[in-house]
């Protein structure tokens, strides 16, 4: 047992080093443009209009709440997810000794790593932007409670920035920000780790171009039904992955429990990851791999 567990660390440390300093890691910092316009810089200007700072977890809550960014990031991170797993250089011999199912158990880790790890610079790269203009605290600020409010009446038209459209009411009313950011992050990772291991099990089918496609056409499918909040989106991974789509807006009612949503993404990336436990097994060595895009 403890050789199989160093032989399922060694190939996970491996896939994440490789995965880490890929120079397509350059598509994470391409992706930290939008977020800064779409949410860094509304809530800047919102909190120099009130002169009162935000919470330093809005931000990251925001952008793991909204919908075009919720769209862009688990895309971003198929596409950092689509070479592996790889087999080369010396990886067919250490196959060979270990064994192909604690291959792919090391994949299995690794994919996990890579997804936490995704989610945690997602995070901190909104916190350090926020720093200089924000608090830390259990309790929701005042411009992303009450901006929309103040400025209209300023105004009689409404503010410039829409902040019920970056923190819904179904997000500040519901829950506090400890809450709802550590909960916006539990679902996204889930949804990123859901997602890879489909990748994985396509790969190990040697299936792995078909998948790619299919994983990237639920999302975006499940994109669009969220966007226009029909019913039909609950059947897609994409719309458990949104909290603000959990909660009505001022009743304290589920429109769909967030725990349900957390047992249906969770439960899937473990069926897959049998799934790939079983199909390591069956697969191609000399077809695995290699890039899709």
């Amino acid at each position: 047992m403890k050789k199989e567990m160093r032989n399922v660390f060694f190939v996970a440390r491996r896939e994440y080093s490789k995965w880490l300093w890929n120079p397509r890691m350059a598509v994470a910092l391409v992706l930290l443009i939008p977020i800064r316009e779409m949410i860094i810089i509304p809530m800047q200007e919102a909190s120099m209009e009130m002169g009162q700072p935000i919470n330093l977890l809005e931000p990251g809550i925001a952008a793991a709440n909204s919908g075009i960014l919720l769209a862009l990031i688990p895309l971003a991170y198929l596409v950092l997810a689509s070479p592996f797993p790889t087999v080369d250089g010396n990886m067919a011999f250490y196959i060979a000794r270990m064994g192909k199912r604690d291959w792919a158990l090391g994949e299995i880790v690794f994919q996990a790593m890579a997804a936490a790890t995704y989610c945690a610079l997602l995070a901190a790269a909104t916190m350090v932007q926020a720093a200089g203009f924000s608090f830390l605290a259990n309790g929701w600020s005042i411009p992303a409670t009450d901006y929309d409010k103040v400025a209209g009446m300023a105004s009689g038209m409404g503010g410039t920035i829409d902040m019920a459209a970056l923190l819904p009411p179904s997000l500040y009313f519901q829950m506090p920000p400890y809450k709802a950011f550590l909960l916006s992050y539990a679902l996204l990772g889930l949804l990123l780790l859901l997602s890879s291991m489909a990748l994985l099990f396509g790969s190990l089918c040697s299936w792995k171009l078909p998948t790619f496609c299919l994983v990237v056409g639920q999302m975006l499918l499940g994109f669009g039904l969220a966007e226009f909040h029909h019913p039909a989106m609950w059947l897609f991974p994409f719309s458990h992955a949104i909290v603000q789509f959990h909660y009505q807006d001022y009743l304290r009612e589920y429109v769909f429990p967030p725990g349900a949503s957390a047992a249906i993404l969770g439960g899937a990336a473990l069926a897959f990851a049998a799934l790939c436990l079983w199909a390591a097994d069956r697969a191609d060595l000399d077809r695995i791999g290699g890039d899709i895009l």
